[in-house]
């Protein structure tokens, strides 16, 4: 099949498109004016800004004291929730999630959303451990 040129900007199978994406290809779309803001925004991003972001935030400290993976921050149902780590596909809710946020989040195919208390313990919780892979 040849590709038009409008085609491939939006995403193409050379690129972007693959079998393991295509029930979501129509929502992907390179052109769309959000996806290039964040694209953009990530070519100047560094660790020591996410950090500076989370400095003051309990949860942020927490996972930095216990050690675990840097998490990023993700907006979904006009929350954000920064204890989200996408290579895992690990959503961690401070004071749970309500039935709709877990929804919306298989939705988008985050099928790991874990409630956690309302301020973090001295340890992680060994249900995020596990999701994340760390060992103790």
């Amino acid at each position: 099949m040849i590709e038009t040129e409008d085609a491939c900007v939006a995403g193409c199978y050379r690129c972007i498109l693959s079998y393991f994406n295509q029930p979501d290809h129509e929502l992907i779309d390179r052109r769309n004016d959000n996806v290039i803001s964040l694209l953009c925004e990530l070519t100047t991003a560094n660790e020591s800004e996410a950090e500076t972001a989370s400095a003051g935030d309990p949860w942020g400290e927490a996972v930095r004291q216990w050690g675990l993976p840097t998490p990023s921050g993700l907006s979904m149902a006009g929350i954000q929730l920064p204890l989200f780590w996408p290579a895992k596909g690990v959503l961690a809710v401070p004071g749970g999630a309500s039935p709709e946020l877990v929804n919306e989040a298989a939705a988008l195919g985050i099928l790991d959303v874990i409630d956690l208390p309302d301020r973090p313990a001295e340890h992680a919780p060994a249900e995020l451990l596990i999701a994340l892979g760390v060992s103790r």
